[in-house]
Order: C-alpha cells, then sequence, then structure tokens
C-alpha cells in the first residue's frame, strides 16, 4: 500500500497513510494510524470493474496522477471545481438515519448569514470557469431567505441547483415561486414505493408528499430537473425498473436520474441493513433494469474530452463547464439510456 497519499484515520481524524487493497472480488480503502492501526472501509464489490474504469480513464492528461497530502491550501494543482455544493442550514423537515449534515448529526446549528454568502461568491467570481453552485442542507427550502441567496448569487454571475427533498414543494404556492425563480432542482426521490419510505427514510408520508411536488413541478417548472435517488440492496434496488420508467414518463420535467449508494453512515442500532451497496453494485442493478440489457458504464471523468471540443469551437470559457470532467475514475460513472420512441 503506498505511504505518499493521506487519509483521515476513522479513529481519531489524524492524517495518517492510506491506499486501496483488494482482497478477492472486494476493495478497500485503507488507512494506517500508528495510534489507532489500520482502519478500512469497503469501496467495491466487483474489483474487476472497479480496476476497468481506472484503467480507461487515469485523469485529466494535465493533472498527472500525484499523492495527496490532505493540504489544500499548499497543493499546487489547478484544482478549479465545476460543481460547488454550498451548505446553507443543517435544519431538516426529515430525519433519515444515514444522513450526517443535519443538526442531529451535527450536533451543533448552522444558519450563517448574508454576509457568509457574500464572502464565498465574491470568492467563487475569481474562479474561470465559475463553477455551477448547489445549495445544500439540511434542507434549504427551510431558509426564509433563500430566494435572497440565489439572487445574490445570481449578482455575481453565479448560476444555482437546489438540493432537496421536495417536501415544501408540495406547497403548490411554493412550488409556483421556486419554478418563477427558474433555480435548478436536485430532487431526492428514493422510489415509486411508499413503502420505501417507511424502511429507508422512516417517513412514509414523505412519498405522498414527493409526488405531489412533481405534480407541481409538472404544472408550473419550465426547465428540466434531476431525480436523486439513494438506492440499497435489498430495500429499494427491485424498484429501479419503475424508477427509470417513471422518469421516461416524466421526462419534461426530468432528464437526468442520479443514483446514490446508500451511505453506511448512522450509529450502531438505529438502521440496519443485510448487505453493503457500493457504486459497482448500483451500476448492475441499472444493467439489470433494462429489458434489453446493453448497458456499459464508463467513467465521468472522461467527458474532460468534450469539454476540450466545446472551449475548442468558442471562446466563451463556461461553455466548456462539464461537472463531473475530470473527476477520478471510481468517483462517478456514467450512462446514457435512449428510449426507442
Amino acid at each position: 500500500m503506498p505511504s505518499e497519499s493521506l487519509g483521515f484515520c476513522g479513529e481519531c481524524k489524524s492524517r495518517v497513510p492510506a491506499g486501496y487493497a483488494v482482497r478477492g472480488n472486494e476493495v478497500f480503502f485503507q488507512k494506517t494510524c500508528p495510534d489507532c492501526g489500520t482502519n478500512e472501509s469497503l469501496i467495491s464489490q466487483d474489483a474487476d470493474a472497479w480496476q476497468k474504469k481506472r484503467e480507461l480513464w487515469e485523469g485529466a492528461p494535465e493533472r498527472k496522477a500525484v499523492s495527496c497530502s490532505m493540504n489544500c491550501d499548499q497543493c499546487k494543482i489547478d484544482h478549479a471545481p465545476a460543481l460547488m455544493f454550498i451548505d446553507v442550514t443543517n435544519h431538516c423537515n426529515m430525519d433519515c438515519p444515514m444522513c450526517g449534515f443535519s443538526l442531529r448529526g451535527m450536533g451543533f446549528e448552522f444558519n450563517p448569514p448574508m454576509e457568509y454568502f457574500e464572502k464565498v461568491f465574491q470568492t467563487l467570481t475569481m474562479m474561470r470557469p465559475r463553477p455551477l453552485l448547489n445549495l445544500f442542507g439540511g434542507e434549504p427550502t427551510l431558509r426564509k431567505d433563500m430566494f435572497e441567496i440565489i439572487d445574490l448569487a445570481r449578482s455575481y454571475g453565479i448560476d444555482c441547483q437546489i438540493t432537496t427533498n421536495g417536501l415544501r414543494l408540495a406547497d403548490e404556492d411554493y412550488c409556483r415561486q421556486i419554478c418563477e425563480a427558474n433555480v435548478g432542482l436536485r430532487l431526492a426521490f428514493d422510489g415509486t414505493d411508499r413503502d420505501i419510505y417507511v424502511r429507508l427514510r422512516n417517513k412514509g408520508d414523505a412519498y405522498d408528499k414527493k409526488m405531489k411536488a412533481i405534480e407541481n413541478l409538472k404544472k408550473y417548472s419550465r426547465r428540466k430537473h434531476t431525480l436523486i435517488a439513494c438506492m440499497a440492496d435489498g430495500i429499494n434496488d427491485y424498484n429501479l425498473p419503475d424508477m427509470i420508467r417513471f422518469c421516461y414518463e416524466n421526462r419534461n420535467i426530468f432528464d437526468e436520474l442520479g443514483i446514490i449508494p446508500l451511505y453506511e453512515n448512522w450509529k450502531p442500532g438505529e438502521f440496519e441493513v443485510a448487505v453493503h451497496t457500493t457504486a459497482e453494485d448500483v451500476e448492475r442493478m441499472v444493467r439489470d433494469s433494462v429489458t434489453d440489457g446493453g448497458v456499459e458504464f464508463i467513467p465521468a471523468g472522461m467527458t474532460h474530452w468534450l469539454a476540450v471540443m466545446r472551449r475548442f469551437f468558442s471562446k466563451k470559457p463556461d461553455l466548456g463547464l462539464l461537472k463531473f470532467a475530470g473527476v477520478h475514475p471510481n468517483c462517478e460513472s456514467l450512462t446514457f439510456l435512449i428510449s426507442d420512441g
């Protein structure tokens, strides 16, 4: 295991040597702490697929593979983020067991004042191209001044999205205001079965509110949005074919389905799963969900080449902005599902 790269110890949080270990068909991220010993996390249950991504895409050519010291402020590599998440609050109207970004999970209140966002946006204006900003939480829609935050960002020429559980969008008047603001949404939606939300989110009525929110979006939205699903083997994997069909049926407002493996971030006794779910497991679920098969995933970082081509034909720097261009080969993967009409 290489010692040049560092990671945070899972126990004491110190910066310690880190690297990958492959055992059988499983891949682990290992951190070796002189005080706490070795601790590791399972990151893949398909070592061949995990490795294939690294062979297809090693990283953007101008960013040769280097070790990470975890000293971001001293790093000489031009990071130039294309997508940036900013927490606007840690209050939430749900209490999901796997969430570490809520007031319960963090243990302190976080509601920064407008002056905070002013400083952040001033810094972002110095980046070229300017990143796409995602308002995150907690639940961003709980902030009474969220529209003011959006207006402030736009005054600096920064485009915004909102990652939301969608519950407030069940209020037709509030959803109309969101749509009139013409802001993109990343709407959390874990399946088309109400029981999924009982099992995964401890809140069965969340499904009803999300469905109402989607109906409101269909009524008022002037743009397309993204559905974000948290997927877990043995919990909602059976529903993925219906999820894909649901996206297609609502293609007038959704053009992207993002699927995140269930992140095991709960305390003992709060939540249990029978099996782990990793990125390659999600890819398998998608392949199994498409009747005709033939689904192949590629590392999303490969879209770097699309950005290069787009910039070549335009002097506008923002034209080359692609959310995941150049990312780590095992960070994000993607496939394109095209309807047969």
